[in-house]
């Protein structure tokens, strides 16, 4: 599923603070997906630029993962999945 999203805007976001940044996943699913259920994840870090690092050297890194959900069904919007083989 990775290759059908699309992150906007692709470079890193500069967070000032008391400011909201909004970023725009596009999820685009191409007429021959395979039927079934996809998921990924998107991870949104941050990361302390080292300038403004000061005292033990450490920084602080926030992580927030979100998750995407895609079903992809038939024409007719029926998931049946057959599975084959042993």
């Amino acid at each position: 599923m990775a290759a059908c999203a699309e992150i906007i805007p692709r470079e890193p976001i500069r967070l000032v603070p008391q400011k909201w940044v909004t970023a725009r996943v596009i999820v685009r699913v191409p007429r021959d997906a395979e039927v079934g259920e996809h998921a990924a994840a998107v991870n949104v870090r941050t990361v302390q630029p080292k300038e403004k690092v000061q005292g033990t050297g450490m920084g602080v890194l926030t992580s927030l993962s979100v998750a995407l959900y895609v079903k992809v069904t038939d024409p007719q919007g029926k998931m049946t999945l057959s599975r084959t083989g042993s």
